[in-house]
């Protein structure tokens, strides 16, 4: 059977109906609701700043090794020499020593092992505690890049892949990156996707874990499918909202152009008819129009920008008729060829359609085995040229997976001009098609390479103009979807190190309460990190999970050079970690101890 464009087998789909009825909901249990440490204290009053409460659980050896981490990452001339000292260290050492001395510093403090029988005791012992774990596998493919060009114009969708990866490094620290090996790698890395779904779900409840699209398709494909979403906007606002735009509007500013409320109110068929004569190449059929807008407005009266996009999708453009099996309304696909036939719209190449079509059946593979096995799934950010085919995709999967509960999660980045009205359309979206909102919650790790690409290729910069400003407009998304979540079930997952905004959002959840622990609200952060915010949200009975990173150590090393990078870049927020670290290893030497 399929549903809303992804092909789901019925005893999947039936077995997924009896999940949700009988097993325990996402949203009602605390990361480990059966461990007695994460039961609330009789006060709520939480202290990010006791080195005792935040770091009773670890070990000597461990604070002492977590205190080494943190000031080899304040040295900003190791930090940034890293790969290079990696590799010249390799030659002269040899590999194995090499990995041997990463294992015993970086990797054994950002890491929970390199497989995942190594991951399961650090996943046990976080439970103990009250905090939960998203498995990520993090090994990676970081091939050396030659210098590369910066413009894709008439580039070929190979040489595309090369000039993405090259965008993708560049001055990115917090985030995964995949080389595009191939198809078969692709299938590849989607049994290593299945692999961490199944295992997550075997070694505690309430499981989650992390997914990135570009380890599942090619590169180049994310960023045309991107680039024909955008059109499809631009279609709606040059057609329907003219009034609203100026001709010469870079494609990339309709990522946030769409935010305008007259650009999002309805229009009728006469309207309809007009906004088709001004955007086709080649004139519509009165019937062929009519056609298309009963089945865009569902027999309503009117269509808006939300109907537009919900229907004029990849899968209507695509080069083969049903080749994915999309059939997301009543009405066959081919009641929109006339806008691709009129030019109105490009068609998918043949190659492109087969492209789509193998990423679409991966995605359901995943999103079917997380059913499966109750786990939810986070979609990982990526740069705004990838994104909104991302959103596309996310979108297509939460139609058919979110209809009982939270079980596919898309992740806003709040350093996004655009990342609130992205947060209204998708709440709006789930509204009318009654499924469930599902959304994490960053503020993102593109911002140096967005602002290059932006000016490089003439657009306005996508990023909020300053850390102000980002902090800004994560606390009021924050504010909306915390408001949103008291009238309706939904999943928000917080991924923040920011002791000040995860104070904020604890005060608003008492505003509006909220209850920590079936409330469907939940905070995240890295291993290794931000322990001093962790812990006590655990022990004091709150949803906490951290990313629980895992994988051979020679393929993890460019995520542990991040990790570096990252606490380089953020040495405030380091130092005053490593300053508590280090006091709670002076209170357990000091014979005067409590």
């Amino acid at each position: 059977m399929q549903r809303n464009g992804i092909r789901v087998s019925r005893g999947t789909y039936r077995r997924w109906k009896e999940n949700v009825a009988t097993q325990p909901h996402h949203l009602h249990t605390s990361a480990n609701e059966g461990s007695e440490v994460c039961k609330s204290k009789p006060t709520d009053i939480i202290s990010f700043d006791d080195p005792r409460e935040a770091y009773k659980s670890k070990t000597m050896a461990e604070l002492v090794r977590a205190i080494c981490v943190f000031r080899m990452c304040g040295i900003k001339t190791l930090v940034k020499n890293s790969n290079t000292i990696l590799n010249e260290s390799s030659k002269v050492l040899g590999k194995r020593t090499v990995d041997y001395l990463v294992k015993r510093s970086f990797f054994g403090h950002f890491c929970a092992g390199e497989t995942i029988e190594e991951v399961e005791p650090v996943v046990k012992h976080l439970g103990e505690s009250g905090v939960g774990a998203i498995l990520d596998f993090a090994a990676e493919n970081d091939v050396p890049q030659e210098e590369r060009l910066h413009e894709t114009q008439g580039a070929s969708i190979e040489r595309l892949d090369d000039i993405l990866v090259s965008r993708q490094r560049a001055e990115v620290h917090s985030a995964r990156i995949y080389d595009y090996m191939g198809e078969k790698e692709c299938d590849n890395n989607l049994q290593t996707v299945l692999t961490c779904i199944q295992h997550t779900a075997g070694i505690q409840s309430n499981p989650f874990c992390a997914v990135k699209l570009t380890a599942l398709c090619k590169p180049a494909l994310l960023e045309r499918m991107s680039a024909l979403l955008m059109a499809i906007r631009r279609s709606w606002v040059e057609g329907f909202a003219s009034e609203h735009i100026i001709k010469s509007t870079p494609l990339e500013e309709y990522r946030t152009i769409v935010s305008s409320p007259g650009i999002r109110k309805p229009i009728n068929l006469k309207q309809w008819k007009q906004g088709l004569a001004r955007i086709c190449k080649i004139p519509v059929e009165d019937e062929d129009a009519e056609r298309m807008f009963e089945a865009l407005s569902n027999n309503k009266g009117c269509i808006d920008y939300l109907d537009y996009t919900r229907y004029v999708t990849l899968e209507a453009l695509s080069f083969q008729k049903d080749v994915i099996g999309t059939e997301t309304w009543d009405q066959p696909s081919s009641v929109l060829r006339p806008l691709t036939h009129s030019g109105a719209l490009p068609l998918l190449t043949e190659k492109e359609t087969e492209l789509l079509g193998n990423l679409v059946t991966r995605v359901n593979a995943f999103a079917q085995c997380a059913v499966e096995h109750d786990v939810a799934c986070m979609i990982d950010a990526e740069q705004t040229y990838l994104q909104v085919a991302i959103d596309h995709f996310v979108i297509l999967l939460q139609r058919v997976y979110n209809l009982e509960k939270p079980i596919i999660y898309n992740t806003y980045q709040c350093y996004l001009d655009y990342s609130k009205i992205r947060v209204l359309n998708d709440l709006e979206r789930c509204k009318r098609e009654g499924w469930k909102f599902a959304g994490k919650f960053v503020r993102g790790a593109y911002m140096i390479q967005e602002r290059e690409i932006a000016l490089k290729k003439g657009y306005a910069s996508p990023i909020r103009p300053d850390i102000e400003a980002t902090h800004t407009n994560f606390n009021e998304v924050m504010d909306l979807v915390l408001d949103e979540v008291t009238n309706r079930k939904m999943g928000i997952m917080i991924g923040s190190h920011n002791k000040e905004s995860i104070k904020r959002i604890i005060t608003k959840m008492k505003e509006n309460n909220i209850d920590k622990k079936t409330g469907g609200i939940y905070f995240g952060q890295l291993l290794g990190m931000a322990d001093n915010l962790t812990f006590p949200l655990g022990q004091h009975g709150y949803n906490v999970y951290k990313y629980v990173p895992y994988g051979p150590v020679h393929e993890v090393m460019p995520y542990l050079v991040r990790r570096a990078q990252e606490n380089s870049a953020v040495a405030d927020q380091s130092t005053h970690e490593a300053r508590l670290l280090l006091s709670e290893v002076k209170r357990r030497m000091s014979p005067a101890k409590a």
